[in-house]
């Protein structure tokens, strides 16, 4: 299974999250959905600023989450080190 999600550059606050009898306590929401999902993949599609601002949540909660290349136009908004 794959779990795409996106990034924004708002403020996010801690949430509690529950699904059938699971709750999960959490400010992304991915972070719930990979935790009832263990064995998933997580892909994220972010802007630069979206990523400097909420990646570090996202690395810390779910260290192998992959980086997808955002599109604008047909060009691609290279992210930070790249």
């Amino acid at each position: 299974m794959t779990i795409l999600t996106t990034l924004g550059t708002g403020s996010y606050e801690p949430t509690n999250y529950v699904w059938g009898e699971r709750a999960y306590q959490t400010s992304l929401f991915v972070t719930a959905v990979a935790a009832w999902f263990p064995g998933a993949t997580v892909k994220a599609v972010s802007t630069e600023l979206a990523w400097e601002r909420q990646g570090g949540a996202l690395l810390a909660a779910i260290p192998n989450v992959e980086r997808v290349p955002f599109f604008v136009s047909g060009r691609m908004i290279p992210w930070r080190g790249e």
